[in-house]
């Protein structure tokens, strides 16, 4: 099995404004770095990309934007709930911010309804 690697630049963008919110855990998925609050992971960092988990209804939607596409890890099954972002530039996964704090939000919403 191939092993799965991830773009150091790209952890460091994301753990500039991820590990702000004292709610993110930072820790690791398969190996690579990710990003959890209640103890369920909402973000990883995945080759040149960085994984979200969002609501299905946003899925469809961010689709539609360039550099987001659906989460394959390792070219197999389609992860639901899940979308991968690609930038050139790994700096401008700043300008994703908002989409980050909808996947947590989300993730802090699964894990504290009751």
């Amino acid at each position: 099995m191939p092993k799965m690697t991830f773009n150091p630049e790209v952890k460091e963008v994301l753990d500039s404004f991820l590990l702000e919110n004292p709610e993110v855990e930072a820790g690791k998925a398969f190996g690579l770095p990710a990003y959890y609050v209640n103890g369920k992971m909402f973000a990883s960092v995945y080759e040149n990309g960085a994984t979200l988990k969002v609501p299905t209804a946003m899925v469809e939607e961010l689709l539609q934007k360039d550099g987001i596409s659906e989460f394959r890890p390792m070219d197999k099954h389609v992860m639901k709930n899940w979308v991968l972002i690609e930038r050139e530039d790994p700096e401008d996964l700043v300008e994703d911010r908002d989409l980050f704090d909808k996947a947590f939000e989300y993730v802090l919403d699964l894990t504290t309804k009751k």
